[in-house]
């Protein structure tokens, strides 16, 4: 059975008590979606400002920094033999050699599956040596 009337001092203190709670939900609320704001602009700002560095990134650029740290002695071994090869490596002074064969220098082999048939194959890829033929109508005599 429901009593009517007014309200206890219990049930207003809890009422009050609730208020506050809520008071203080949307007060850290506010300073929360505060604080995202202010990040969400920071971070577009640092954005944008990256954009415009990279615009100045370019490969002159990159070399001339890789050079510097090459032949300046104030920097670590390890940075400036790193700064060398990346130098060497732009001018094509190292190439990295890729052979294409199979195992022990064979025939690459492989093999198709058709359902039930299986064909095997192998391809031989190796360099075959070129002839040099003189163009007709040249004469040595």
């Amino acid at each position: 059975m429901k009593r009517r009337g007014k309200p206890s001092q219990a049930t207003k203190a809890a009422q009050a008590e609730r208020n506050e709670a809520l008071q203080e939900e949307a007060r850290l609320k506010e300073i929360e979606d505060r604080r995202l704001a202010k990040f969400k602009q920071r971070a577009e700002y640092e954005f944008l400002e990256m954009r415009e560095e990279f615009k100045l990134i370019t490969p002159e650029r990159v070399l001339a920094r890789i050079q510097r740290i090459a032949v300046n002695p104030q920097e670590r071994t390890t940075d400036r033999l790193q700064a060398e090869t990346l130098l060497g490596k732009y001018l094509k002074l190292f190439t990295d050699k890729v052979e294409h064969s199979g195992k022990d220098g064979d025939a690459i082999k492989f093999s198709i599956d058709m359902g039930d048939e299986v064909e095997e194959s192998a391809i031989d890829i190796t360099p075959v040596p070129l002839k040099l033929v003189k163009p007709r109508g040249d004469s040595d005599s």
